[in-house]
């Protein structure tokens, strides 16, 4: 994209936002997501009609958990992965990966967390509880009473959390 495409971008943005209600409606698609219209750059051909979508995009986004995915692990120490991932929502930094990316975010004793952006493109989380709400899930739906946990949650939206034995 050139420098005065963009600048014109901003300016529907900008313009966009400027003429939002005031109210908490926002128009929306059925998706969820927001409702940019078509963008006219001078002197007068569309560049696109878009969809914007955020990370914040919608806050019942759904999601299928898996059981029989990964090695079993000690529940006890994805508790404690749970609550250093709270830990650190606590110092306001975003979790964040590239494309097609897995990372692995709290592991102790070969218990791990990981979070998996399966997206062709970068994902910022909004916070750090994202991850540790998708492994909480995971220790509520996949633990066994012998007091193991194995699990992945996938979002619609791609990306993904996944538990189980790991490298530390």
């Amino acid at each position: 994209m050139q420098i005065s495409q963009l600048w014109i971008v901003l300016t529907a943005f900008a313009l966009v936002a400027c003429a939002l209600p005031t109210t908490n409606e926002i128009p929306t698609t059925k998706a969820g997501a927001i409702r940019v219209g078509t963008v006219t750059k001078l002197p007068g051909k569309p560049i696109e009609t878009r969809l914007i979508h955020d990370e914040l995009e919608s806050r019942a986004v759904k999601h299928n958990v898996d059981c029989t995915n990964g090695s079993w692990t000690k529940t006890s120490l994805i508790r404690d992965g749970v609550e250093e991932l709270r830990l650190k929502a606590a110092s306001n930094m975003r979790p964040y990966l590239g494309s097609k990316k897995c990372a692995t975010v709290a592991c102790e004793r070969g218990a791990a967390i990981m979070w998996c952006n399966d997206n062709d493109y970068e994902r910022l989380l909004p916070s750090w509880h994202n991850v540790a709400d998708g492994a909480q899930v995971i220790l509520n739906e996949c633990s066994m009473h012998s007091g193991d946990v194995r699990g992945t949650l996938d979002h619609n939206d791609h990306w993904r959390v996944l538990v189980g034995l790991g490298k530390c």
